[in-house]
């Protein structure tokens, strides 16, 4: 499992659109990013990997409670299986804590591909969410 974990001065509400505005999306995650913040929304991501090849994640939005909880399927291309990320917002003596959790990785038969996936995007989601957090300050 994928797990990171921060607070920030901001209230839930403008955490929560910094997560899912497209206008702020594409500050920090970028413009290759279509995620629809209704349920059964559809998210992509056009990518490209270590190796310069271009890559496809995608999914959907199976879980929705505004200012609190985002839950997409998440499928990389190549991939025989979804796994699950969650955005959990919640109220943070003055500020809001935001806890991201990738999991279903037990669905990878293979241990050394599904060690290589995992290891992966713990980087890739703590790279990210880095990101996330330097656009947050210039908002607070």
């Amino acid at each position: 499992m994928v797990e990171v974990e921060f607070t920030l001065t901001l209230s839930p509400r403008q955490v929560w659109h910094i997560l899912t505005d497209p206008l702020h999306m594409e500050k920090w995650w970028g413009d290759n990013v279509l995620l629809e913040p209704v349920p059964g929304g559809k998210f992509s991501e056009d990518w490209t990997d270590d190796d310069g090849a271009p890559r496809l994640s995608e999914g959907q939005v199976t879980a929705l409670e505004p200012e609190k909880r985002l839950q997409l399927s998440w499928r990389d291309d190549g991939w025989h299986h979804e796994t699950r990320v969650e955005f959990l917002l919640s109220p943070n003596e003055g500020g809001t804590r935001v806890y991201l959790q990738h999991s279903g990785w037990e669905k990878f038969e293979d241990e050394e591909s599904r060690r290589r996936a995992v290891d992966s995007y713990r980087d890739g989601w703590q790279a990210l969410m880095k990101k996330f957090r330097e656009y947050a300050a210039t908002l607070a």
